[in-house]
């Protein structure tokens, strides 16, 4: 999945906004339900556990009191996953400077 991410991902320009903006500022390939559904489908397991180290639930990620079903919880597991990605790349660019 990192790799995947390492090669979407080569702008540090684009990699800052989405850490600074998050996903929801429309990141392209994250998008559409279609292409978040299939990057979650590919990389199930690998998204699960990242999430399980960051003591985040699939609740978590959406609103409880509003009704919502498993592909919102998908769609927000990826852009969670994008973003931590790329904060992770900031954080470490800051790191060597």
């Amino acid at each position: 999945m990192f790799d995947a991410l390492a090669e979407r991902f080569d702008d540090m320009d684009e990699i800052k906004d989405v850490a600074e903006y998050g996903c929801a500022a429309g990141v392209s390939d994250f998008i559409y339900s279609t292409e978040l559904c299939e990057f979650f489908d590919r990389y199930e397991d690998e998204i699960e556990t990242e999430l399980d180290g960051l003591g985040i639930k699939y609740e978590d990620l959406v609103d409880t009191d509003l009704f919502y079903t498993m592909q919102d919880m998908k769609e927000q597991a990826v852009w969670c996953i994008v973003e931590m990605y790329c904060h992770n790349r900031v954080d470490a660019a800051c790191a060597v400077a």
